[in-house]
């Protein structure tokens, strides 16, 4: 049962990184913060947060999802499998693929 769990999230996470709501070109790596400088539990991520720049040089760009629940519509990026944030809110660390916390966030913004 636990492997499903595992599975499933797995599966809801790769769908998350597919939905951009941004369709602007990649931006430059050197207009960018490294993703480590970014990307840290209990940080603020940018509220024009655009990308990073991985460790070997390489550009993640910001792959921004729309919450659908509430009026606004919430907008909130993940880095890494690792990490997710709303736009200008807290970094969260995600704890594993099958972390309950993330599980039932993504939940919540995903349903209709």
């Amino acid at each position: 049962m636990k492997h499903l769990a595992i599975v499933i999230l797995a599966t809801l996470m790769l769908a998350a990184c597919g939905g951009s709501t941004d369709d602007q070109a990649a931006p430059d790596a050197g207009t960018l913060p490294a993703c480590a400088d970014v990307w840290v539990p209990n940080a603020t991520l940018p509220s024009d947060y655009k990308g990073c720049v991985n460790d070997d040089g390489s550009v993640e760009a910001a792959a921004i999802q729309e919450c659908g629940q509430g009026q606004p519509v919430i907008r909130w990026a993940s880095y890494d499998d690792r990490f997710y944030a709303y736009l200008d809110g807290q970094v969260i660390a995600i704890s594993g693929a099958d972390d309950p916390v993330y599980a039932d966030f993504y939940r919540h913004c995903t349903s209709k």
